[in-house]
């Protein structure tokens, strides 16, 4: 039976497996931003279109704040359906937004042809845009390196008790 105080090897692996778990995707989160502002800034056609809320459903989850006065909240979410043009064609998506949204309002987006030659939806069109988005991935990565340390740093109980 394992002790509340002892420490096993499963424990040991268990950090370093997390950490490095952690690591990796932080690098390949921050690799996929990079990838995402290069084909939008070499793409040859950007433009900014006018995308109309078609359709909009609301619903409400319940978010837990941590810490050491927790609770939980209300958040309504705006589950849309928008609708643009981009030469001739009518492009519909679903995009999930938390501030209030209605239908007929219009919203402006920065598009690009991809290398396929399909258009996306940027998500980054400035270096600014790109490194905000690369916070959590530096997070992600930190909890890695101390996840890593402190598996690296456990003691394994010995005793035979």
């Amino acid at each position: 039976m394992r002790s509340g105080t002892r420490t096993t090897i499963m424990d040991k692996i268990g950090a370093i497996i997390i950490g490095i778990f952690l690591i990796i995707i932080g690098i390949l989160l921050i690799r996929s931003n990079n990838e995402a502002l290069n084909e939008y800034k070499n793409s040859s056609d950007k433009q900014t279109v006018i995308a109309e809320i078609k359709d909009v459903h609301v619903t409400t989850e319940t978010r837990r704040s941590g810490g050491r006065h927790s609770s939980t909240r209300r958040v309504k979410k705006y589950e849309c359906t928008l609708e643009y043009t981009v030469n001739d064609n009518v492009v519909r998506y679903r995009h999930t937004y938390y501030d209030e949204k209605s239908v007929g309002e219009k919203i402006t987006l920065n598009i690009y042809k991809d290398n396929y030659g399909n258009y996306q939806i940027a998500r980054f069109t400035s270096e600014e845009d790109k490194n905000n988005g690369n916070l959590i991935s530096y997070i992600m990565i930190g909890f890695g390196v101390f996840a890593l340390i402190y598996g690296a740093l456990i003691k394994l109980d010995t005793s035979l008790n």
